[in-house]
């Protein structure tokens, strides 16, 4: 039997926008559409408060932004291929920073509103119910 990996989805809020990915062009899940940035917990990261740490670590290293006020959304299981993945959905604060985008991870990092994202093509529908379950908070 496959075991779950763990992985979080961080919404970054700021001045009423949230922090927004571009999926690489050569991604194989989703590619070119948008995200919020998150990650895998790894094998090595055995401490408590680890998917906080997880949701801080990702940010960081994918948009160069620090967060604080890190707090529960949500949880939900997929498949990715025959892999079982356990998602967790963070909401966090800004806490400082400016973008700096890493080409090997993102197309592109910025700040949109809801309402952009709702309007926005690249926007897939499980992104528009993260943004749902983010304002019921």
């Amino acid at each position: 039997m496959d075991r779950f990996k763990v992985a979080v989805e961080v919404v970054v809020e700021k001045d009423r926008k949230y922090l927004v990915n571009l999926r690489l062009p050569s991604d194989v899940d989703a590619a070119g559409t948008l995200c919020f940035p998150g990650g895998k917990v790894d094998q090595h990261e055995i401490m408590d408060g680890v998917l906080e740490h997880v949701a801080a670590r990702e940010v960081l290293e994918e948009t160069g932004i620090h967060i604080q006020n890190v707090r529960y959304v949500y949880s939900t299981t997929t498949l990715h291929g025959e892999q079982p993945v356990l998602f967790i959905t963070f909401l966090a604060d800004y806490a400082s920073g400016e973008i700096v985008p890493q080409p090997e991870e993102t197309a592109g990092v910025f700040w949109m509103a809801p309402e952009d994202l709702r309007k926005d093509p690249r926007t897939p529908a499980w992104i528009l119910e993260t943004v749902l379950r983010c304002e019921a908070q």
